[in-house]
């Protein structure tokens, strides 16, 4: 059988919510788990090229593929997270937005909404598609970064994907705007890619001293279905910021922080859903797969757990 990769992509129109934070710690804990990983920045912001590109790389990525300027095979490039390749945007610094467009040795700087015009542009996009497709059958699976707003390069990503991870800051507002979040997807489902599922809602920054967060989750979960969220939460830590650190990432310490597995448990719920998907690493889901009893704990006994810790 042909391994083949499931595609993910992480959007929410809201930023700020911790888009780039789950890619790259779902990317670190499935390739941890034996997994093939390629994670794709389709951010302009490039945060997660920025934090796990090496220094000296060249400045070329998704965009380039777009403009026919390079083979995708190419600029993927390995990272220092084990059994995960990245292939980035495609610049080394974050793109201009707007209109601004200063002049650099007599040319324009592209903006990002130079970028934008290509992912609108179904030649271009195509173009992309197929890229993503071919070069896709080399791992087991791609988590795609997507920018906040509800952008052509949002849309591409989900035309794209298997599956959506929506996180959602533990907050009223980021609460809010999940009914538009819904209707993008709704749409993207009937006019584009079928297949399209919601892999699902992922409560992050969760204050366990903050009654906020715990009305937040109640509402989630009694909302949507078992299948469409994950019953298991990320908490709030600075520990996720030093991620974006070379020097203090906390993923390459031996010792994880403990913030870090909530993550860990993510991973496994995704696993868990993949019995029959033929991994391109070769080899069946293994019982470190399980659905560990962490994901089946309620709140309150986590909430309990860590003010004891405290």
């Amino acid at each position: 059988m042909i391994p083949m990769a499931k595609i993910i992509a992480v959007a929410n129109r809201k930023g700020g919510v911790g888009k780039t934070t789950t890619v790259i710690c779902l990317g670190f804990f499935v390739g941890r788990r034996g997994r093939k990983v390629l994670l794709v920045d389709l951010d302009p912001q490039n945060a997660l090229s920025a934090a796990l590109s090496t220094p000296g790389e060249k400045a070329s990525g998704a965009v380039g593929i777009f403009r026919g300027e390079t083979d995708a095979n190419r600029i993927v490039s390995r990272t220092v997270l084990p059994s995960v390749d990245l292939l980035p945007y495609a610049c080394p610094t974050p793109m201009r937005t707007g209109a601004e467009r200063p002049a650099a040795k007599g040319k324009p700087v592209p903006t990002s909404l130079d970028y934008e015009a290509l992912f609108a542009t179904p030649k271009t996009a195509a173009v992309f598609g197929r890229a993503l497709l071919k070069i896709s059958g080399n791992y087991d699976y791609v988590l795609v970064d997507s920018p906040p707003g509800s952008s052509a390069v949002v849309r591409f990503a989900l035309a794209h994907a298997e599956s959506v991870i929506i996180p959602l800051q533990c907050q009223p507002l980021a609460l809010r705007i999940m009914p538009r979040i819904l209707s993008d997807i709704r749409e993207l489902i009937e006019t584009s890619n079928a297949r399209l599922s919601i892999e699902g809602v992922l409560l992050t920054m969760y204050d366990f001293y903050e009654p906020t967060s715990e009305n937040i989750a109640g509402q989630v979960w009694s909302y949507f279905p078992k299948k469409s969220t994950f019953r298991a939460v990320i908490r709030k830590s600075p520990v996720f910021e030093q991620i974006f650190d070379s020097e203090t990432n906390p993923l390459l310490a031996e010792d994880l922080p403990e913030e870090l597995l909530d993550y860990d448990v993510i991973a496994q719920l995704i696993l868990a859903r993949e019995p029959s998907r033929t991994p391109a690493s070769g080899g069946p889901l293994s019982q470190q797969d399980a659905i560990p009893s962490a994901a089946a704990s309620s709140i309150k006994d986590r909430q309990a757990a860590t003010k004891s810790a405290g």
